[in-house]
């Protein structure tokens, strides 16, 4: 089943953040981090099972501890031996790898 909401745990409550909302995913050990451009919210899965659960033409992974929403790619800068920076709309620059450059490189031709 494709993910449309994130439920979040903290110590005294349980939230819901949309994944459309969601600017970009990084692995943290066990945990994920949820930017949403304003906060950072820590959910219990790994980057395997949401690249599997996202929406594939919204959801792209580009590293090994990253996967970003499509909508909030500002820019690419190209950098060395076929990577780049993708420049978020909260203007965080995430870093791409050459195992992901096929995911790029789709994202390019799409045109975003």
């Amino acid at each position: 089943p494709t993910i449309e909401r994130f439920t979040v745990r903290s110590r005294n409550r349980i939230y819901f953040v949309d994944a459309e909302d969601v600017q970009w995913i990084e692995s943290e050990g066990d945990y994920v981090a949820l930017h949403d451009g304003e906060e950072t919210h820590l959910i219990r899965k790994t980057m395997k099972e949401l690249e599997e659960q996202l929406k594939a033409d919204r959801f792209l992974r580009v590293h090994r501890s990253y996967i970003v929403n499509t909508d909030y790619v500002e820019e690419l800068r190209p950098q060395d031996h076929g990577t780049y920076r993708l420049i978020m709309a909260a203007g965080t620059p995430l870093k791409t790898s050459r195992g992901y450059s096929d995911n790029v490189e789709a994202l390019i031709d799409s045109g975003g």
